[in-house]
């Protein structure tokens, strides 16, 4: 999951490993840290949201 995404005022950097997930954010003034933290969360949002699709999904096919 090593990913970096660059904007003009900001950066995010996300590290996973050892069972953890890093988030570093960058930047330059308040808006920029906020706007970039608000996309972080929508970021973890979409993966627990896949984690949790995929564990439905495991759990109904053992069920078969």
């Amino acid at each position: 999951m090593d990913k970096r995404a660059d904007y003009k005022r900001s950066k995010v950097r996300y590290r996973s490993g050892k069972g953890a997930i890093e988030i570093t954010v960058t930047a330059s003034d308040p808006v920029a840290l906020l706007a970039s933290l608000t996309g972080a969360i929508k970021q973890l949002r979409i993966i627990a949201g896949i984690d949790n699709t995929a564990a439905r999904i495991t759990a109904k096919q053992r069920r078969t």
